[in-house]
């Protein structure tokens, strides 16, 4: 009876912990913050010597989102440039939709693809009736060559036009990576197994970021804003974050003249 108690005892210890962590869960943060630190079970980040964005302490971000005061058109060949000299570019696609009531979603955690495709989520913030554009960029495999054994990064690009949507020149970049690696099982609380899997890792790192930069700098773009989405459960966490990208979208000073 004693050995039930105790049991009892430290659940709801760590219910109370988990309910703690997620009451002081952030939204979304406006900066990129990297950790050398955070714990992943995926080597490929530390073979590669890459540094990993954050959405919290210790915990990984999903996605970054880019927010350029430049057209969605210049933007797309600028970022289609980039991202090709980077990674090279396995496939692209170009998704045209009416934004409408669509389907229901869960406000509280985001999922695939964020905010929908060409953004239709954000009929829930009264804007319908309007047709979205979204180009997407798939790259080709990289860092295979870091360890050993089979592993891969594979980084998705979706960037949106803000024009139908906010009414301004604006352009909307959704980044994310999924590592491919092989690891060894650890149980917890961190005891290593004898034998391996498969895993797979959703992350952003410093070398993705990178290019956003470098997209930046050849849009002439005094600075690039950011919005770092919580990637767990919080209380209408994603409509909060698509309000962010609307207010942010609409305060967003006119784009530069070209030279």
């Amino acid at each position: 009876m004693r050995s039930v108690f105790l049991a009892l005892l430290l659940w709801c210890s760590v219910g109370v912990a988990f309910g703690q962590y997620w009451e002081f869960g952030q939204e979304w943060t406006r900066h990129i913050v990297y950790s050398d630190d955070i714990w992943l079970q995926d080597s490929i980040t530390g073979k590669a010597r890459e540094r990993v964005v954050i959405a919290y302490p210790k915990l990984r971000a999903h996605w970054v989102v880019a927010l350029f005061n430049s057209p969605y058109e210049p933007t797309r060949r600028k970022l289609h440039e980039e991202v090709q000299k980077a990674f090279g570019v396995e496939s692209q696609d170009e998704i045209i939709k009416k934004i409408d009531t669509g389907p229901s979603f869960s406000p509280h955690a985001p999922y695939e693809p964020l905010f929908g495709d060409a953004f239709n989520d954000f009929h829930e913030l009264g804007i319908a009736d309007v047709e979205s554009h979204e180009y997407r960029i798939e790259t080709k495999e990289y860092n295979a060559n870091v360890r050993w054994w089979k592993s891969s990064s594979t980084s998705h690009w979706r960037l949106i036009d803000g024009m139908p949507l906010f009414g301004k020149p604006v352009s909307i970049l959704v980044l994310s990576r999924t590592d491919y690696s092989r690891e060894w099982v650890v149980m917890h609380p961190g005891i290593p197994l004898p034998f391996t899997q498969m895993v797979h890792t959703e992350l952003v790192t410093n070398r993705e970021v990178d290019v956003v930069e470098t997209v930046r700098e050849k849009l002439r773009q005094p600075d690039a804003q950011y919005l770092i989405p919580y990637p767990g459960y919080i209380t209408d966490s994603v409509l909060t974050v698509m309000m962010a990208i609307r207010d942010t979208a609409r305060g967003l000073p006119d784009a530069p003249s070209s030279p």
